[in-house]
């Protein structure tokens, strides 16, 4: 007889079932896999009718029983020699893009995926047992996919099924048109899926066997499901050499990570007395290499509304992987040949304040080129293309999806982002805007316009509520107001704050529902000193020191901020911008300065064998000779006039508040050993610092009452440790419901002048007008104007202490009164009061006052 199918449908674990097919057959031989049970159903198609019979009913039962079953006459049931194949299927789609854990089919049938999430890849592996049993020669193994809705019927989704491996099945599923079955009052249900597992026999025309695999996925709309969506606020403490993330969980603060599994406590010490370096799986270090930018770039593209897919790699091997993060590439840096370098990005924080200072943008090659030699580094959210990409907004993806990874089952969509004291306005929107776009496209599309984030907590003031708590900083039993200074030393930038914590009594003019406030009296800072810019200039001075060398074998080289250009040197040599010097600076970094500033070069080590670039791009190994000494010096110099500069603002802070002390309940005499003094930051760990704190304060190492400079850097994710301080006190603030008042800005938000404001005297020695962080709004006397010239030089610079003319980090611009030649006669006097971190406001005036008539202009500083 002619039978069209026979299946057996095969009980599993769990009440699913599985159906093992076999197609049209005309021989009476149906032949049953081996390990089904009596309980397994077989299904007979005949002449396109359906019969069903429990297999307890037909196996090895007499012909003349299975005779009185229709269609069965003379049919014998024979054993086949293999088993039915054993199918796990996993959603790897986390996996693949940050090496986060897999979702097996518990996870996908409860907790389930979110739609409008993009495409989710799932792997099926086929038990490889079978495989081994069954005869490979005879074989052909295909697959299949299919859905069904909550109807039962069949529904056409993007799908994508293929095999890479024998014994292995990649499927995508797009979840943004799954979405497009949910009822907008739908939070949720389930779609029964099946994996079609094909076996064809060569040997046996028009004979396969099918095994319909399902698995059921609940589906979720992120946008009205209850529990998903976090009211909660994460903290991204964005970084020059690392990123801390925090965020409000089980059990307290917690911290993100981008290790799929960090290590513990003593494995990490391990770990930290090999590297020496990181020793932190929460510090995740803000680097990226770029390896398959072409596959990159079809996924990344603005044009792309999918949510972009593509491969990470595992450190091991050069040669897996589209790109490459964290620890990855920092602990490879050290051992690494300049392709890697060039594919790189470093300092990814920095590149807009560098575009805006350079007026360039920094460039890397991909480490497989395929076809396209630069990238351009941008910081806009509109002009990437296939030349022009912006690495913050890629990082703020991996953020994302870290963060609100499937797996984890947490959706955040409110974001406080730190910022620098010292980087302009416009620096610091860009980076939000950057980082922003990023983490909007890493949340599924019903909520990604719901996303918030804000920039309105510089660095130092949150560090302040990290600390709370910690080292007897708290407010006294008496209601006595705590006074702090903050020193918090990043890759970056040096930022200060300067304050009390306090309580909010019942008269205070603070319209809050807070009952404590932290006053912040001033903030100041650098935007260039920083570890790493430090850790550039040991480079340069190490270049310096091996000029001729340099010169002869033209090794390009980047000429860091603050430093002077080498005499009488060629210019292409100390390019503002190139892929080739670049490398060459971070090279010499990771090679030696960087350990050098982390105090860990061998002490007898005083030369170097490095393997340059040289202008023409060809490897060339140089000797060069290190005078530790001098870079000893050098480090110790810059060191010591930031702090002292970090003193001289803390004394004039305080002095110019000592009332508002006194007022909140500060009844005593002020004594810098009153404040306490946190140093925050990983560059804090530089191991001069200690040394010039002890002589720039040296009350604190000879006080009795055992006041001390100090630094926090307890163990564990719940410990606070000088990174994660900022991320955490962000957190803190919120949770604790703090009031923060910033004394130092203006009604209108504006902050005091970002730099140091003056003129030249006789000696060509700059001389201060306007102090670094003054808000103040009278006039101050500026100087005569020359009216014959109609000119007049403003000086400006960051850099504490004496400097002259020819300081690097003294710069000048031009206010130009000609078209106000009728009045200089009278009124030949320039006003000047500042304005906002780079404007100043000036008028014109007589000997004894502005010109009342005078209307005023405001001037900017480009530095």
């Amino acid at each position: 007889m002619k039978i069209d199918t026979i299946s057996f449908e095969h009980e599993l674990t769990e009440g699913k079932k599985i159906k093992f097919i076999i197609e049209g057959n005309d021989d009476t031989d149906i032949k049953i896999p081996q390990g089904v049970e009596e309980k397994t159903v077989i299904n007979f198609t005949l002449n396109k009718k359906e019969s069903s019979y429990p297999l307890s009913t037909l196996k090895n039962k007499p012909i003349e029983e299975l005779n009185k079953a229709p269609f069965l006459k003379d049919i014998e049931l024979m054993e086949l020699d293999y088993s039915i194949p054993k199918i796990k299927i996993t959603d790897i789609t986390d996996k693949e893009i940050l090496g986060f854990d897999t979702m097996g089919e518990r996870d996908l049938d409860s907790s389930g995926l979110w739609i409008g999430n993009s495409i989710r890849r799932f792997e099926a592996n086929i038990d490889s047992e079978f495989f081994d049993k069954a005869s490979i020669s005879d074989v052909e193994f295909n697959a299949s996919f299919i859905w069904k809705n909550k109807n039962n019927s069949k529904i056409d989704i993007y799908q994508d099924c293929y095999k890479n491996l024998q014994n292995q099945f990649f499927i995508n599923i797009d979840t943004n048109k799954i979405a497009e079955f949910f009822k907008k009052t739908d939070s949720k249900f389930t779609f029964k899926g099946i994996f079609i597992f094909e076996i064809t026999y060569k040997s046996k025309q028009n004979y396969f066997e099918r095994v319909e695999y399902p698995i059921n996925v609940v589906f979720v709309n992120p946008e009205i499901s209850d529990g998903w969506r976090k009211n909660s606020s994460v903290a991204i403490d964005f970084g020059t050499s690392s990123t801390c993330v925090a965020y409000k969980g089980v059990g307290g603060i917690r911290l993100m990570t981008f290790m799929t599994n960090p290590l513990t406590e003593a494995d990490w010490k391990k770990t930290h007395e090999k590297h020496e370096l990181y020793e932190d799986p929460y510090e995740n270090p803000t680097a990226v290499n770029i390896f398959n930018w072409e596959k990159i770039y079809h996924s990344w593209q603005p044009k792309n509304e999918i949510a972009p897919h593509f491969l990470i790699g595992d450190g091991s091997s050069l040669d897996f992987g589209d790109f490459w993060q964290g620890y990855d590439t920092r602990n490879y840096l050290s051992d690494a040949s300049s392709r890697f370098y060039r594919s790189a990005i470093l300092n990814l924080k920095n590149i807009p304040n560098m575009i805006d200072k350079r007026g360039e943008n920094p460039q890397i090659n991909p480490y497989n080129r395929n076809g396209i030699e630069f990238i351009n580094l941008i910081d806009s959210i509109d002009a990437e293309n296939h030349e022009n990409f912006n690495p913050i907004s890629f990082y703020g993806y991996l953020i994302g999806k870290a963060l609100n990874r499937q797996s984890k089952g947490e959706l955040f969509t409110n974001y406080k982002l730190s910022t620098p004291v010292k980087f302009k306005k416009s620096v610091r929107e860009k980076i939000r805007d950057s980082l922003k776009y990023g983490l909007s496209r890493a949340l599924p599309l019903p909520i990604k316009d719901k996303i918030s984030v804000d920039i309105d907590v510089e660095e130092s003031v949150a560090f302040v509520g990290g600390v709370i708590g910690k080292e007897g900083f708290k407010i006294g039993r008496d209601g006595e107001p705590s006074p702090f200074a903050i020193f918090d030393f990043g890759g970056g930038t040096l930022d200060f704050a300067f304050g009390i914590y306090r309580e909010i009594d019942e008269n205070s003019d603070i319209e809050t529902h807070c009952e404590k406030t932290i006053d912040v009296f001033a903030v100041d800072g650098y935007d260039n000193i920083g570890g790493e810019h430090l850790i550039d200039r040991l480079s340069y001075q190490i270049y310096r020191d091996n000029k001729d060398l340099m010169k002869e074998n033209r090794i390009p080289f980047i000429i860091p901020d603050g430093e002077d250009k080498i005499e009488y040197f060629p210019d292409n040599l100390l390019p503002k911008s190139s892929v080739v010097a670049n490398s060459n600076l971070k090279l010499l970094n990771e090679k030696f300065s960087r350990k050098f500033f982390m105090n860990i070069v061998e002490k007898v080590e005083t030369s170097l064998d490095i393997e340059f670039m040289d202008i023409d791009d060809k490897p060339c190994k140089l000797p060069l000779t290190v005078v530790k000494d001098d870079l000893g010096d050098k480090l110790y110099k810059k060191l010591e006039e930031s702090v002292i500069s970090f003193r001289d603002i803390l004394e004039r802070t305080f002095t110019k508040n000592i009332d508002s002390l006194k007022m909140f309940g500060f009844n005593k005499d002020f004594d810098i050993t009153d404040v306490k003094i946190f140093k925050g930051g990983n560059a804090s760990k530089c191991w001069l610092l200690e040394e010039v704190f002890e002589k720039v304060f040296p009350e604190f190492s000879e006080n009795e009452n055992g006041a001390k400079i100090l630094f926090i850097n307890e163990q564990g994710e719940r410990g606070v440790k000088p990174k994660n301080a900022v991320a955490k006190g962000i957190i803190e603030i919120e949770d604790r419901n703090i009031y923060v008042k910033r004394a130092y800005q203006r009604e209108d938000g504006s902050q005091g002048i970002g730099f140091r404001v003056g003129s030249l005297n006789d000696e060509n020695v700059f001389e201060e007008v306007l102090k670094k962080g003054d808000i103040s709004s009278h006039w101050t006397k500026f100087r005569k104007v020359n009216v014959p010239k109609k000119k007049v030089d403003i000086y400006f610079t960051t850099t504490p202490g004496d400097i002259d003319k020819e300081h690097i980090d003294l710069n000048f611009s031009t206010i130009d009164l000609s078209k106000y030649v009728n009045i200089l006669k009278e009124s030949n006097f320039l006003y000047l009061k500042p304005k906002n971190v780079d404007e100043i406001e000036w008028c014109l005036g007589n000997k004894e006052a502005p010109n009342s008539n005078f209307s005023t202009e405001i001037h900017k500083l480009n530095s």
